[in-house]
């Protein structure tokens, strides 16, 4: 059994969560978790170590191999080993995908979205598309587009930060609109196994008709607390879009082999510890949801997929029609000795993103805080 109650304190460490706020500023903004490796993973990575020296990675048909049978048995996907490229993080390959569309093309974009997917949007032209609360869900509003306007559909999907998990029905109603639209689709899917609420479906599987124009980028980061390790991969069916991108990630350089390592063995070997962990991620959203029902101005719509809480911080604007209420809780937190992410991160400053993914006892000090911060604020 995985001990998710006792983690590591990180100041005095290297990590960028631990290291950005003054040593007792509990941080729960960038999404990495507190939680020590499955043991699967740690127990490859000591063997590793105490084995042969660090050389350069090769990447065989072996380990294409392990993440296509990864992609049936999670998702019922047939894939072919071949449309496997390994990145040095998920974002590099995401950023050199967008390069490849001609200067000025559009690359329609979800808004409010993680940040450096509105960045990866930017280094062409961005057009946004709102994602809105309707209710009990969010929804996309995808922009009408004339024809040649845009070239490109960047989807976060689970989308962050919102936790929204679409379904197959809505996803095909996006593959129609991206085919009616002849667009590329760009899907960052690397909080897929963190889907709370039923399964993730790829984009790719709910579509296959639009696999030729699809990369998929994936990566065992998230879900296993590697991140800092920087392997990802993408599947790619299309060879002349694979054969693109695998030439401009020759500037980008190589997959390190303890990465490789990392991820090959979550893969297969990390099932066990990945549903203890979405049982404990469970009953710490169950958590936030009984504490939020106590605390007056405070809205939240659980998330379906990730670790993370977009908490709709409005009532706290300085005026009506104002958009700073995530920012001045915010400040007022950090007093306090709270770290989130600041709304506006992700192009909303009504909101914050809380990271869930630490141990129940130090999120009920955060959720403590929160709620005395966000009763004293006028």
């Amino acid at each position: 059994m995985a001990d998710f109650d006792h983690n590591p304190i990180g100041w005095g460490s290297d990590s960028k969560r631990w290291r950005k706020y003054p040593q007792g500023v509990l941080p729960l903004w960038v999404a990495d978790m507190d939680f020590a490796l499955a043991e699967p993973i740690r127990a490859a990575l000591a063997r590793r170590v105490a084995g042969a020296p660090f050389w350069y990675a090769d990447i065989t048909s072996e380990h294409n191999q392990r993440v296509v049978e990864y992609l049936e048995r999670c998702y019922g996907w047939i894939a072919e080993p071949d449309w496997v490229l390994w990145l040095p993080g998920l974002m590099v390959g995401v950023y050199q995908t967008v390069l490849m569309n001609p200067q000025g093309a559009g690359v329609v974009c979800q808004t409010p979205v993680y940040g450096p997917l509105t960045r990866a949007a930017s280094l062409r032209r961005a057009i946004a598309a709102p994602v809105r609360r309707q209710g009990v869900v969010w929804r996309c509003d995808w922009p009408q587009l004339k024809p040649g306007v845009a070239d490109s559909l960047l989807l976060c999907h689970p989308h962050n930060p919102t936790g929204k998990a679409m379904g197959g029905d809505e996803l095909r109603q996006l593959g129609d609109y991206a085919a009616r639209h002849q667009l590329l689709i760009i899907s960052d899917e690397i909080h897929a196994d963190l889907t709370l609420d039923g399964n993730h479906m790829p984009f790719a599987v709910a579509c296959p008709q639009l696999a030729q124009s699809t990369l998929t980028f994936m990566a065992a980061s998230k879900t296993y607390n590697i991140a800092g390790l920087n392997t990802a991969f993408a599947i790619i069916p299309n060879v002349g879009l694979r054969d693109q991108l695998r030439a401009r990630l020759r500037l980008c350089g190589e997959v390190s082999g303890i990465g490789l390592l990392a991820t090959l063995t979550a893969l297969a070997e990390g099932e066990s510890w990945r549903r203890e962990l979405l049982g404990y991620l469970r009953g710490n959203r169950e958590l936030i949801r009984n504490t939020l029902e106590k605390i007056p101005g405070l809205d939240w719509l659980p998330n379906q997929a990730t670790y993370l809480a977009w908490l709709d911080c409005s009532a706290f604007a300085s005026a009506p029609g104002k958009t700073d209420g995530g920012e001045r809780l915010h400040q007022q937190l950090l007093t306090a000795g709270l770290a989130l992410s600041p709304g506006s991160d992700f192009g909303d400053a009504n909101f914050l993103r809380l990271n869930y993914a630490t141990s129940r006892d130090r999120l009920q000090q955060a959720l403590d805080i929160l709620a005395r911060c966000a009763s004293d604020l006028p």
